[in-house]
């Protein structure tokens, strides 16, 4: 039986972005995406309390990327003893950027986003130059379901984020994926993990932000062996 993994995607919330990876698991891994809704303002909680329902009633894994990682950790708490380890993949517990959110809040609002995340923006901040056109389009498709409203809220919502007392108290395994030249997510951030989580291994990648997405390959290779070591650990307790 194949292990599952539950996937929480970034800041965009349709899970579209997850195409890369899941090809790279298909073979040997059953994947569900909790997909958040693209019209409708909601906080942390509201999103924690909406998916709670839709875990699966079978042994997973959880794995949040970037925006949904704090939303696996928040998860965690609800979920019963099938939840069997969680993967944080270039997220945070703590808000990464809070300068700038400190800096643009005041003066930040919705009517100020454009609907359509600007290529120049994808190609600095999320794929460092990395000049794949369908890759910032899939980029560009995705937020754009995001009305203004949503998009700003999102940004606030990481602003006042804070799961690391989840953090101090989860006793799952906790695989952390870093992008080391992750330009939203800084090194900071996983070392705060490290730092309060209990039970944490990191796997580090020569890749942006968007580390799924440009090395699938590579990302695929250390899930899987984390599931596989997840599924020894509960043979053995069993």
């Amino acid at each position: 039986m194949k292990p599952t993994l539950v996937l929480l995607p970034g800041f965009d919330g349709t899970g579209r972005l997850f195409s890369p990876i899941h090809k790279e698991l298909s073979d040997s891994v059953n994947t569900i995406v909790l997909s958040y809704p693209s019209n409708k303002v909601m906080t942390y909680s509201d999103l924690c309390h909406y998916l709670k329902d839709e875990l699966p009633d079978l042994p997973y894994v959880i794995l949040g990327e970037s925006f949904g990682g704090p939303l696996a950790m928040m998860l965690s708490k609800y979920a019963d003893e099938n939840l069997k380890g969680i993967i944080l993949c270039v997220s945070f517990v703590k808000n990464p950027q809070v300068f700038l959110s400190r800096l643009i809040r005041p003066f930040l609002k919705p009517k100020h986003l454009q609907k359509e995340t600007p290529a120049w923006h994808i190609r600095a901040m999320l794929v460092n130059g990395v000049s794949d056109a369908k890759l910032i389009r899939n980029i560009q498709t995705a937020t754009a379901e995001l009305t203004r409203e949503v998009y700003f809220y999102r940004l606030r919502e990481i602003a006042d984020m804070d799961v690391t007392n989840i953090l101090q108290k989860c006793e799952l395994p906790i695989l952390y994926l870093r992008a080391k030249n992750d330009r939203l997510v800084y090194e900071s951030s996983m070392k705060l993990v490290e730092k309060i989580g209990k039970n944490v291994t990191v796997e580090s990648f020569d890749a942006p932000h968007m580390l799924l997405q440009t090395q699938p390959e590579q990302a695929a290779q250390s899930i899987k062996q984390f599931l596989s070591l997840v599924v020894k650990q509960e043979e053995t307790l069993s």
